[in-house]
Parts: C-alpha cells; structure tokens; sequence
C-alpha cells in the first residue's frame, strides 16, 4: 500500500471533493473515505502506479501540499492500493452536531 499525506487550508468539503475528482480523473477507484472532525480526512482507493504521479501534481497544483514517505518515492508499475490522509490547517466548519435529551 502506498501512503500519501498532505495538508490543505481549505474547506473541508471542498477539498475532499477536489481530491476525489482528482483520483478519479486519474483513473482511481475510490474504495473508502472518512472524515475526522474537521481536522482530517482519508480517501483509500486503487489506481496504476504509473498515473500517481500525475495525480500528485494535479493535488499540488489545485488543493494540497503533498508529502511523499521516502518509501514510496521510487513508484512501482501495476495496480496499487493507495492512501491519501489530509490534515486541515486553521479553523473549518464545526462538524459536531448537537443531539437533544431524551
């Protein structure tokens, strides 16, 4: 599996969208998605090695700053499980929501 990191100033929603559009113009399929609080955000999907690096540089370019590990800095060919965890800097919306007493 290869894991992504990268931060974002954005909004939240805004970015996961971006990111998500991103992977799948890339010929990614989603797999999973979560989000955190406001603070973070994972996307798990499948992809060719091969277009990763594309997808980096479209990420770069339009909504994130990306950290590559230095284990997945020499990229392999084929089909790969990928992982993209964003962390959010500065304050977003509040995704906590208030449940009533019983």
């Amino acid at each position: 599996m290869v894991r992504l990191e990268g931060f974002s100033r954005g909004e939240l929603n805004v970015v996961l969208i971006e990111a998500i559009e991103a992977i799948i113009r890339n010929g990614g399929w989603i797999k999973d998605r979560h989000a955190f609080s406001n603070k973070m955000a994972t996307v798990a999907f499948e992809m060719h090695m091969k277009n990763v690096t594309y997808l980096i540089d479209e990420l770069k370019f339009s909504v994130m700053n990306i950290n590559i590990p230095p284990s997945e800095s020499s990229l392999e060919t084929g089909d790969e499980d990928v992982s993209l965890t964003i962390s959010f800097v500065g304050e977003g919306s509040e995704m906590h929501r208030r449940v009533p007493v019983l």
